[in-house]
């Protein structure tokens, strides 16, 4: 990601590099960082459009990816998060960032309710997310 969009973004995105399963191109995707572990420095990077998209799909099959966030490239592996665990991530996700959320909800068919039940189960059920792990640059 050039650095003027990675003082823009501030954190708040990552430009993903993988390999498409179907044909073995090396593909890239703009997406969203919900939060950073502190412990382990793991990326919890929101799927805003759902299990359907390229990305998710292609990170399921195959885990090893690069990003570059914060004016860093680092290589490591993706792993889909549970339900419940996107469920509990995207509630701090609102907590942090509500107004972010709102709209990605209303993207994503919510009719308008935020309540914090209705984000867990948002979450659960139509906003997956993936914990993206640094590992060795060997891995990409």
């Amino acid at each position: 990601m050039g650095r003027a969009l990675a003082r823009l973004s501030a954190g708040r995105l990552c430009l993903l590099s993988y390999t498409d399963p179907a044909d073995g191109v090396p593909r890239r995707a703009l997406v969203a960082v919900a939060a950073v572990d502190p412990g382990t420095g793991a990326l919890h990077l929101v799927c805003a459009s759902g299990p359907g998209t390229p990305w998710y799909r292609a990170v399921r099959r195959d885990p090893r990816v690069a990003v570059d966030y914060a004016g860093r490239r680092v290589g490591g592996r993706g792993r889909a998060m549970t339900p419940e665990e996107s469920a509990a991530c995207l509630a701090a996700y609102a907590h942090r960032r509500p107004r972010t959320v709102r709209r990605l909800l209303a993207r994503r068919g919510n009719a308008g309710d935020y309540r914090p039940v209705d984000v867990r189960g948002a979450g659960r059920d139509r906003i997956p997310f993936v914990e993206l792990a640094p590992g060795p640059r060997s891995d990409w």
